[in-house]
């Protein structure tokens, strides 16, 4: 039932941006994605695969810690209203290219019962720090099961997972749990994104034994930098179905700045007239 702690997630606290873009005047403003397909607007974020991945080490006990590692492929890039664009060779029927996610996520356990005492049919899971990427590959090869080609594309977005949680519920021999993750963008690649992006949310949905559906259990899980590696052994796997919004914050154009900076001149030279 360890599921509930490979919830990824990713709500990038805009934040620590938002009171350096304060005397800028920063706006809500739309995101645009480049891939071979073309530029799509307004960008809003990654619905990953249904089939994605979490796998969890750790002790299920009340005031334990466990360490969760998510991975999927984006089946869809969404715009700001949650819908799909239409994007032909992100199909995976015959794709050119691929987004991958991967995640690594560090929880505290909580559930009735004294500390260190087992959870029963249901467990609390609070995240403490983490990190994820973001890749964008032109030679798709991502494979779910062994974790292979996740990690080999060129990463695009990148943040860390600063809060968030979530809550898993075991009933006969499978469980469900749902997650939602925050953090803070640390890097955005221009080139691919633009302008940078400022926060993002991660939410999904956890399955674990007869509550899966059309998931095959992973055998080896990525490796960051390329390649894969075993998995940890005690560990759970889970079933991961995630979606991942970003927002981002524009600069006002040169003009407006130099008009926001000559008003502040003036402010101040009537300030000093006035002593």
């Amino acid at each position: 039932m360890t599921t509930t702690t490979g919830r990824f997630a990713r709500r990038v606290g805009g934040l620590a941006f938002g009171s350096a873009l304060l005397l800028s005047a920063a706006a809500a403003s739309a995101a645009t994605i480049t891939n071979t397909d073309g530029s799509f607007s307004p960008f809003g974020g990654f619905d990953w695969s249904p089939a994605g991945n979490v796998v969890t080490q750790g002790n299920i006990v009340n005031g334990g810690t466990v360490t969760s590692v998510f991975w999927a492929n984006a089946v869809h890039i969404q715009d700001t209203n949650n819908q799909p664009f239409a994007t032909p060779g992100l199909d995976p029927t015959g794709s050119s290219y691929e987004y991958t996610a991967y995640a690594t996520i560090t929880e505290t356990v909580s559930c009735a019962g004294n500390i260190g005492d087992p959870c029963g049919n249901s467990a609390n899971f609070t995240a403490t720090g983490g990190t994820w990427t973001v890749y964008y590959d032109t030679s798709p090869n991502a494979n779910l099961v062994t974790g292979a080609g996740i990690t080999d594309g060129t990463p695009i977005i990148a943040g860390n997972v600063d809060s968030g949680g979530g809550t898993f519920f075991l009933f006969g021999t499978g469980g469900i749990g749902g997650f939602n993750y925050q953090g803070l963008v640390t890097f955005t690649d221009n080139m691919f994104v633009n302008p940078s992006l400022l926060g993002s949310t991660a939410s999904a949905t956890l399955q674990f034994g007869s509550s899966t559906t059309s998931w095959t259990a992973p055998t080896s899980q990525p490796a960051a930098g390329g390649g894969t590696t075993g998995l940890p052994n005690p560990s759970l796997a889970f079933q991961a179905d995630g979606n991942q919004s970003f927002t981002v914050a524009s600069v006002p154009e040169p003009g407006t700045l130099a008009l926001l900076a000559a008003a502040i001149l003036g402010v101040g030279f009537v300030r000093r007239r006035s002593k």
